[in-house]
């Protein structure tokens, strides 16, 4: 607007040139190229903008979640590829064991209250399949219980970061009306002041809740690079190569249909016009039934035609497409397909590896995520003097099992074939017993079991000093020094 007060302001100048006109026409040119640009361009990022991150335009981010919501309700393979991943990673449930019995019932609460029991399989499966979970969080005013609620993806606007940490996800700004609605990220406070400069309440108040955990909103991402603010779909690589093996298979089955219809032909020698539409009439009120048969003289002959389509075998075609899809997708093609022609024991054995590598990833995220939360929970329980006790007290384990129930079997029936030679090693003096509680804390691990080798070296001194062990084996040097003393 004030672009085009300054071209009336001159236009009306008592001093008038004859280049007015002229001005005001390219700016009324250039001015209905940028809107026309604007609307072509709506929903785009520049590529020159320093501000730009590594996410899909938005317009394209809300496009993906349309097509993996279809994908998944259309094509039995995009959900095969999505089901199976939270199957593996998931197996019977998520468990988890504190060991205080009070914190054990703070995130009992927090577990049974927020229905985890019932949805956590969907919301696994939703993370795998949105590439995001994000709960808005409540917490009660007087016992600090936290209530969660799920947001759709497809209702955030935009994503910002921390000024001066671009990796630190700051706060979520979701598609509505106001303005000043925003979901806070929840977040370790640093303690260093970095989320707004302008802000000083709350750079004063990140200052003194260094270590504490602050927001509103958990926020949660896979399929995202270092400098993304969203997370992306597990199928959205191979998305087009979805859309693209079902068509084929849909075009082949239409093929084959045509290949399998067929029309009888029939020729009646010497017969007029009206003979012939009369034969048709008789034909069309009494069809011929399958399996049925037709007596004729020699002027009347059928013939049963069928189309000769004739083409190429696209048995190598699909099984391309296949083969880009398990790549894609990192699960073998007998996962997907069912399909084995070449496939024996030993190589689906050999294949199923780097998948349990990818699940067992998947699966950790999925640890930390649970554990992230956990920690909240506790936090609020503590600061609203629900739970009182120190954050030493505060330790507790999640318990998920392993995606490959065979490498857990191999692992269990190698365990004491392992055990002896360690035990042998440590009293012959050729291995500490510190790095013997460090291979075996491993192998354990594999099982998905969590243990500590500080933590479990006070447990065994614990139960070392137990009054019913003490007294056993006070129990066990009296006899013996009586045993002794009679049989001198």
């Amino acid at each position: 607007m004030d672009l085009f007060k300054s071209v009336k302001i001159l236009v009306n100048h008592p001093i008038k040139t004859i280049f007015a006109k002229l001005i005001e026409s390219e700016v009324n040119k250039k001015f209905t190229e940028a809107v026309d640009r604007d609307r072509e361009d709506l929903g785009w990022d520049r590529i020159t903008d320093i501000r730009r991150t590594r996410d899909l335009p938005s317009i394209k981010q809300d496009k993906m979640i349309k097509v993996v919501d279809w994908l998944k309700q259309r094509n039995p393979i995009a959900k095969k590829m999505i089901t199976l991943t939270t199957d593996f990673v998931m197996g019977d449930g998520i468990k988890f064991v504190a060991e205080n019995k009070e914190v054990q019932k703070v995130l009992d609460d927090f577990w049974k209250n927020n229905q985890w029991p019932l949805k956590q399989f969907q919301r696994v499966e939703e993370l795998g399949q949105y590439g995001e979970q994000i709960y808005n969080t409540s917490v009660h005013k007087e016992t600090g219980a936290v209530t969660i609620a799920s947001f759709d993806p497809a209702g955030v606007k935009s994503i910002s970061v921390v000024k001066k940490n671009r990796e630190q996800l700051d706060e979520i700004k979701p598609k509505t009306t106001k303005d000043d609605v925003k979901f806070k990220i929840i977040r370790i406070a640093d303690g260093l002041g970095t989320i707004d400069d302008k802000d000083k309440d709350r750079t004063k108040k990140d200052q003194t809740e260094s270590g504490m955990m602050i927001g509103d909103t958990f926020f949660f991402a896979v399929n995202k690079s270092t400098f993304a603010t969203r997370g992306t779909s597990d199928i959205l690589s191979v998305a087009d190569w979805l859309d693209k093996y079902d068509k084929t298979l849909y075009t082949m089955t239409e093929r084959i249909a045509f290949l399998l219809s067929f029309i009888w032909h029939i020729t009646i020698e010497g017969a007029d016009i009206n003979q012939l539409k009369k034969k048709l009439n008789d034909i069309k009120s009494s069809p011929p039934k399958a399996g049925g048969y037709r007596i004729t003289n020699e002027k009347e002959k059928w013939e049963a035609i069928a189309p000769d389509l004739s083409g190429r075998d696209f048995t190598d075609f699909i099984k391309n497409i296949q083969a880009v899809l398990a790549g894609g997708s990192g699960f073998p093609i007998h996962w997907l397909f069912g399909v084995g022609e070449s496939v024996n024991k030993a190589s689906a054995t050999d294949m199923g590896v780097p998948t349990y590598r990818q699940l067992k990833r998947r699966q950790t995220f999925v640890k930390q995520m649970i554990s992230f939360m956990f920690e909240y929970v506790i936090q609020m329980a503590i600061s609203h003097g629900t739970l009182k006790v120190g954050l030493e007290e505060t330790t507790f384990n999640i318990i998920m099992p392993d995606p490959s129930k065979k490498e857990a079997k191999d692992i269990a029936a190698n365990l004491k074939n392992i055990v002896d030679p360690l035990v042998l090693a440590k009293t012959n003096q050729l291995l500490s017993e510190e790095t013997v509680q460090q291979v075996l804390t491993m192998l354990v691990g594999e099982l998905g079991v969590d243990i500590k080798t500080e933590d479990e070296n006070d447990k065994i001194v614990k139960e070392s000093l137990s009054p019913d062990k003490v007294y056993d084996a006070l129990d066990r040097i009296v006899k013996k020094v009586m045993k002794d003393k009679n049989a001198g």
